[in-house]
């Protein structure tokens, strides 16, 4: 199931990509502010409506991996122990938190 699981994290990482370059919307100025200030931050939400469309039916499982521990994630899609233990110690460098701590995924 690797190559079926590869393929579904570079379509979560083309969903994303685009969001890594574009300020977030300011829901507060969204709805404090008339029609022309609403349709200016209308504008900022075309990432985030691109990356809804990439995902589609996946989008389910891309909020799981972003909010599901790294071990429970790994169980689902693989077998081999070494291949887990290798992808959960990627999943946490720098992260300074366990495989199984949520959101880790």
């Amino acid at each position: 199931t690797l190559p079926e699981f590869e393929k579904l994290l570079n379509k979560f990482a083309e969903a994303i990509a685009p969001l890594l370059d574009s300020a977030p919307p300011d829901v507060n100025k969204f709805y404090n502010s008339g029609i022309k200030g609403k349709a200016k931050q209308l504008t900022r939400i075309t990432p985030i409506m691109k990356a809804a469309s990439v995902l589609g039916e996946d989008f389910p499982r891309f909020y799981e991996l972003m909010t599901a521990p790294t071990t429970k994630i790994l169980e689902q899609w693989l077998e081999s122990e070494p291949l887990k233990a290798t992808l959960a110690t990627d999943s946490v460098i720098g992260a300074m938190i366990s495989p199984s701590t949520p959101g880790s995924g």
